[in-house]
């Protein structure tokens, strides 16, 4: 093994391998619903006033707030007196996280992550509000009868990037994007409302998976969902149709805005510009 020698640095060695930190504020998530039995989670959909479609797939993964890059370790297993004095540890098994927790804006429209992911646990636990053979939730007799595992796992990717990326091709940062196995929703934690002033509400739900892995992405992009035009008409006629403020809407934006500059930024944003600088319209307010 070589010894560290002291070198000296120059400015320009400085501002390129220190000064250029990767931020935790540019991410884009991906949710798939399982496809093996689509025509009857509709139903589940259906029955819970949930109109689902490309449109409404996309403007999920934009509603995604926060979450966690995931983790994982290696189990060992110690063997000693191999040789005299040593203690050696040898790989046997990698462990992953059990769960990673997805937080979401939830829109005025149609309360989407909400709906979504209590469709897909019903689906799941095959709870209908009228089942074909007269049994329903609310009969105090109902009981559970769970789907087989391949049909109710759907996939979750999540891709990092940094405001230095073009929309419309690579920019300087190589994406990376974490592939989820087996993914299916576990828990939808509790959401407090109450008399008090208002604040936006969020819905946070835990994902159970198998394992992940890593990838540059499709062909180092990240995955465009919606067109310039389907953003701005989704997201003016129902996000900034609710009460908001300009603390909230700038954390809300963080995932899609990179840069004033960015080429492929959507035109809604750059023809209201006021609402980047924190200055909401009264027209949107």
């Amino acid at each position: 093994m070589a010894d560290i020698k002291p070198e000296g640095k120059s400015i320009a060695q400085i501002k390129k391998d220190l000064l250029n930190p990767a931020t935790t504020s540019h991410f884009l998530a991906s949710i798939g619903l399982p496809t093996t039995r689509s025509n009857l989670l509709k139903k589940f959909q259906d029955e819970i006033a949930l109109k689902f479609n490309l449109d409404q797939q996309a403007k999920l993964n934009l509603l995604v707030s926060q979450t966690a890059l995931p983790g994982s370790r290696l189990l060992t297993q110690e063997i000693r007196n191999n040789f005299p004095g040593v203690r050696e540890r040898h790989a046997y098994r990698r462990q992953f996280d059990d769960v990673i927790t997805l937080t979401f804006y939830v829109d005025a429209e149609q309360y989407l992550p909400i709906r979504y992911f209590e469709s897909w646990l019903n689906f799941i636990t095959g709870s209908r509000l009228a089942d074909d053979d007269g049994s329903s939730v609310d009969r105090p007799t109902f009981s559970h009868t769970m789907k087989f595992p391949d049909d109710y796992k759907g996939s979750l990717e999540l891709t990092k990037f940094e405001k230095n990326l073009d929309f419309g091709g690579v920019g300087r940062t190589k994406i990376m994007t974490y592939k989820f196995v087996n993914v299916f929703p576990l828990a939808i934690n509790s959401m407090p409302v109450s008399y008090n002033s208002s604040q936006l509400l969020r819905c946070s739900v835990g994902m159970a998976y198998s394992r992940y892995f890593v990838t540059q992405g499709a062909g180092g992009k990240v995955d465009s969902f919606l067109s310039t035009d389907d953003v701005g008409r989704d997201f003016d006629n129902s996000f900034f149709g609710s009460p908001a403020n300009a603390e909230a809407f700038s954390e809300f934006t963080t995932n899609i805005i990179m840069d004033s500059r960015t080429r492929g930024l959507p035109n809604f944003f750059i023809n209201n510009n006021k609402i980047i600088n924190g200055n909401i319209p009264l027209d949107l307010a």
